[in-house]
């Protein structure tokens, strides 16, 4: 699904769930940020690659972090579901697959890599 900013329909849902700040500089623009986050997941690019037009990557990927560490996803994700009940047999859910990068082949297939390793390694013969 493309990315669009957010309607004003959209915000009005939405701005009741947003975590009131509760010490520090006033926060602002609330809705520009929540915008750039959903570009930048929606596009699927880092927070360096943000173009121009957008609040500044490190304010958007600050909020981003703050509003994960205190349930605003989670809340959101409620709220809609609330507002719309599951009467079309569709499901909701939240996914994500996170699997850590390993370096180098490290017993993927246990069987392999133990057969490689009683294998005796063979020695060129260097000829003059």
């Amino acid at each position: 699904m493309p990315w669009r900013p957010l309607s004003d329909e959209q915000w009005e849902l939405i701005e009741p769930v947003i975590p009131k700040q509760r010490t520090g500089r006033p926060r602002s623009r609330n809705r520009e940020i929540l915008d750039a986050i959903l570009f930048v997941l929606s596009t699927n690019i880092r927070w360096e690659e943000m173009p121009p037009g957008f609040p500044p990557k490190m304010t958007v990927y600050d909020r981003f972090r703050v509003w994960l560490k205190e349930g605003f996803y989670e809340a959101l994700f409620e709220r809609m579901k609330s507002l719309k009940p599951l009467t079309d047999k569709r499901l909701y859910y939240l996914d994500a697959t996170i699997k850590s990068a390993k370096k180098g082949r490290q017993n993927f297939t246990g069987r392999e890599n133990k057969r490689q390793q009683d294998k005796p390694r063979r020695r060129r013969e260097r000829t003059a």
